[in-house]
């Protein structure tokens, strides 16, 4: 884990897990949270660009404003 993280000490990924394991059950709800967030997020974005297309507008309407796309998303050729 040290060379995956390589700029966080051994303290730090010692101090990350004992809190992790310290308040598993709330962590977790959280994880599931931020996932379940990003799913719906990703549905919307697909919504989108099927509206469109295939090839969402450079400038969305004020009411899609809020469809994030995705990191490293291209149209299809």
């Amino acid at each position: 884990m040290l060379e995956g993280y390589d700029f966080l000490t051994l303290a730090q990924i010692y101090a990350a897990l004992s809190y992790y394991y310290e308040n598993r059950e709330e962590m977790d709800v959280e994880i599931r949270e931020y996932d379940e967030y990003f799913e719906r997020m990703d549905e919307q974005w697909k919504e989108y660009v099927e509206r469109h297309g295939g090839h969402p507008p450079d400038q969305p309407a004020p009411e899609d404003r809020h469809i994030a796309k995705p990191v490293g998303w291209k149209p299809k050729q």
